[in-house]
């Protein structure tokens, strides 16, 4: 693995860690969820007719001063391999692609600046249950044993969970060390010389992906941005389909989504693992609101309770859905009932 310095200054602009995260925009439009996985199982298609999404670059050189950290994180699940996973997931690795669209406004920029420029975004990734319930229940436990002193059930810590993706923050290039930008030159240049126009014109970005419990330790790879993601919106007849891409928030809720039914499902995906020491850690200082402690409301990435932060904005967008699913069929159910009459 590469360390990426956690104390380097990020591009100034929505999302980035400088300043703090990208609001929740609510739960995406019905319309617009189709609208992105229809263009994710086209993309799908393209990829076995010729566009392989196996081929993951992961850089990294393990350094002796980060095994401290590394043996301190006692996870089933690295962030090497989650980030392997991820990027070699054909209906993720279309929403990673759209979230460097979305974050970096790629469809106002022209061919020219695509395939010139690093386009680099940070994840902060934490480890969940994957069954909702088992969250709302180690949190209700974990109050309890605050104001009674019950113990916590070793059954409520030992629940499956997954890696669920928080963030998806715009850095400068100077984020990233040099030898990952010259594995970023390389790839470029193989790009340009494709046969393929679809990934000839495409753009390159980097990922930094990280646990929000451990900043120290990240996982970088490149990811291709190819000519799907771009030029089905840039060339558009009609204005308003240039429109139905999704936000980032958005992007990162419909991938968290498949994770967890893949996950549910037999570990389609193998990113089945179980709450570690820090991925607990994490969830009690949710409970216990020390993430609500800071003066000025905000928590700077590089402070302890930041994963905390991540974890109370996760629950407030999932209760925003529950909320607006259950308003829909409410909706449906009275629109039924009329009918009826």
């Amino acid at each position: 693995m590469i360390q990426l310095s956690p104390k380097v200054d990020a591009v100034p602009c929505a999302g980035s860690r400088k300043t703090s995260r990208l609001p929740f925009s609510g739960a995406p439009d019905v319309g617009l969820w189709n609208t992105a996985l229809s263009s994710v199982r086209k993309r799908i298609g393209a990829s076995r007719s010729g566009r392989s999404y196996s081929r993951v670059l992961i850089v990294g050189v393990h350094r002796k001063q980060h095994k401290p950290e590394c043996n301190e994180d006692d996870s089933e699940m690295s962030t090497s391999s989650i980030a392997e996973k991820l990027y070699k997931l054909s209906v993720v690795n279309p929403l990673l692609q759209d979230c460097f669209v979305s974050a970096f406004e790629m469809l106002s920029l022209p061919h020219s600046f695509l395939r010139t420029q690093p386009f680099v975004a940070a994840i902060d990734v934490l480890i969940e249950p994957v069954q909702r319930n088992d969250l709302t229940a180690l949190v209700s436990a974990l109050k309890s044993e605050r104001k009674s002193q019950i113990p916590v059930p070793d059954a409520l810590y030992k629940v499956a969970a997954m890696p669920q993706l928080q963030t998806f923050l715009r850095q400068k290039t100077s984020f990233v060390p040099k030898q990952v930008l010259q594995c970023w030159k390389e790839m470029r240049y193989n790009m340009d010389v494709d046969p393929n126009p679809a990934r000839r014109n495409g753009a390159l970005g980097i990922v930094c992906m990280y646990k929000a419990h451990s900043v120290g330790i990240s996982e970088s790879f490149l990811c291709e941005i190819d000519a799907a993601a771009l030029d089905p919106m840039r060339n558009a007849s009609d204005p308003a389909e240039g429109k139905q891409l999704l936000t980032v928030a958005e992007n990162l809720l419909l991938a968290n989504t498949i994770i967890q039914v893949g996950t549910k499902r037999e570990d389609m995906f193998g990113l089945r693992a179980q709450l570690s020491k820090r991925d607990i850690g994490v969830i009690k200082d949710y409970v216990e609101e020390r993430d609500l402690m800071l003066e000025g409301g905000k928590v700077p990435y590089n402070n302890p309770y930041y994963p905390a932060s991540l974890l109370r904005k996760h629950v407030a967008e999932l209760e925003e859905v529950e909320n607006r699913g259950a308003r829909e069929e409410g909706t449906r159910r009275k629109s039924a009932v009329l009918k009826v009459q």
